[in-house]
C-alpha cells in the first residue's frame, strides 16, 4: 500500500500543460478587475509619479555635472600655463606659389626631413 501512494504522488508531480492552462483560467476567473475610472485614475498617477522622479534625476544630473566641472576648473588652474603651452611651428612657405604648405588631416607645415623643404600634396 505505501508503494502505490508513493507512485500516485510521483504522478500527481509530472507537468500537464492542459491540467496547468485549466487551473489558472480558473484562477484568472476568480480575479477581480479594476473599473475602467480606476484603472485611468492609476494610470495617470504612475505617468505623474515617473515624470517627477525623471525630473529629479535630470535636475541632480545637472547639479552634479556642474560639480565636476567646478572641480576641473579647480584642478586646472593649478597646473602651471608654461608647463602645458607647447611651441608653435611656423609654417613653411612653397617656393612655387608661396604659400605655406600643410598637411591636411593635421593642419601642420609638412617638411621632407631630408632636405628641410617642404613636400607637395602629389609626392
Amino acid at each position: 500500500m505505501a508503494v502505490e501512494k508513493k507512485q500516485k504522488q510521483k504522478k500527481e508531480r509530472r507537468f500537464h500543460p492542459i491540467r496547468y492552462l485549466k487551473e489558472m483560467w480558473g484562477e484568472v476567473k476568480k480575479l477581480s478587475w479594476l473599473s475602467k475610472k480606476d484603472l485611468a485614475k492609476h494610470t495617470l498617477a504612475v505617468i505623474a509619479f515617473v515624470l517627477m522622479m525623471a525630473t529629479v534625476i535630470w535636475l541632480l544630473d545637472l547639479g552634479f555635472g556642474k560639480g565636476v566641472q567646478g572641480l576641473l576648473s579647480i584642478t586646472n588652474n593649478n597646473v602651471s600655463t608654461e608647463e602645458t603651452a607647447e611651441p608653435t611651428a611656423e609654417p613653411v612657405e612653397d617656393e612655387a606659389t608661396e604659400e605655406p604648405v600643410e598637411d591636411e588631416a593635421t593642419a601642420e607645415p609638412v617638411e621632407d626631413e631630408a632636405t628641410a623643404e617642404p613636400v607637395e600634396d602629389g609626392e
